[in-house]
Parts: C-alpha cells; structure tokens; sequence
C-alpha cells in the first residue's frame, strides 16, 4: 500500500515519515505506555521549476505500546527526520494482553540531529487541519496553530511494512 487509502483510514509509515519531516514537540503518555509526535505531516512533494512545492498538514502521531526508547539527538531545538527504519519485527512480550497486535517493531528515526528509537506495535496518525500549500516543507507554529499532543482530527491508522 503506497498511497493514502480513504476508505479504510490507513497509511503505510513511508507515507507518513518522509525526509524534511519537522517534529515540533513530543511527550509521553505512561498510562497508555505512548510515545506522541507533533509533526508538519508532509502530504505531498512535488518538483516545479527548480524547487518543491508541499502539500503540509498538522498532525499528530501516536504510537502504543511503546518501550525501549533511546534518544540520542545533539539539538538547538530542532528535530528533523531524514529517514526511518524498521530495525526488527518480533512478538510482542506481553503479546497475552494485546487485543490486535501480532508484531512488534523497532523503529529507529534517523534525524539530522541523532536518532530517536523505540519499540511498538504501531499507531495512529491524527491530521488535525486541512493541508497547506508551502515553498517549505515544515510550517510556522503560528501557521500550523501552535503546538499539541492531543489525539483529534481525521484518524489514520498507520500500517508498517
């Protein structure tokens, strides 16, 4: 699945994580065992004469089940992705309390700034406005209206392969 799939709400993690992508705030939700991204969600890139135009949303990504987590980043309050990897796909440990995950993944974020990295089952993807067209692939904060970890907007669930 390469392409944004309306009808079931899924999305391959390549569609999502894309080079240039700008996290702009991160938290944790322990109850939940959650590691949550506020990111400029780049919809799409196109080529126009000599330079990208973008497609941007605000959105915010969730993952469950999270464990394991490594961040290794040397920042100045900026953390871009370049790529992602899917490192390992494994059984969850504690697979008996699970209702739907079958895999567990580890995931390592490769920013300019270090590596973000961290095991989980999967996530969701929350847009939380329509997209912006920009010469930029990231958005102001006052563009994208400021920041938030908040779980609202149009919900994707994000399929890793």
């Amino acid at each position: 699945m390469n392409d944004l799939n309306q009808t079931s709400n899924k999305l391959c993690l390549d569609n999502i994580l894309k080079h240039d992508t700008l996290i702009h705030s991160f938290g944790f939700n322990p109850e939940k065992c959650q590691l949550i991204l506020d990111l400029d969600w780049i919809v799409k890139a196109d080529f126009k004469s000599g330079g990208y135009g973008y497609q941007i949303s605000p959105s915010t990504l969730v993952w469950d089940n999270v464990w394991d987590v490594l961040f290794d980043l040397a920042t100045n309050l900026s953390i871009t992705i370049d790529d992602f990897n899917v490192l390992t796909r494994s059984t969850p440990n504690n697979v008996r309390y699970l209702s739907d995950a079958s895999y567990e993944y580890l995931i390592s974020l490769e920013c300019l700034e270090g590596t973000i990295q961290f095991r989980t089952i999967g996530g969701k993807l929350y847009k939380r406005s329509h997209d912006y067209v920009s010469m930029n692939s990231s958005l102001s904060v006052k563009d994208r209206g400021g920041f938030s970890l908040q779980p609202i907007g149009e919900t994707f669930d994000v399929v890793i392969e």
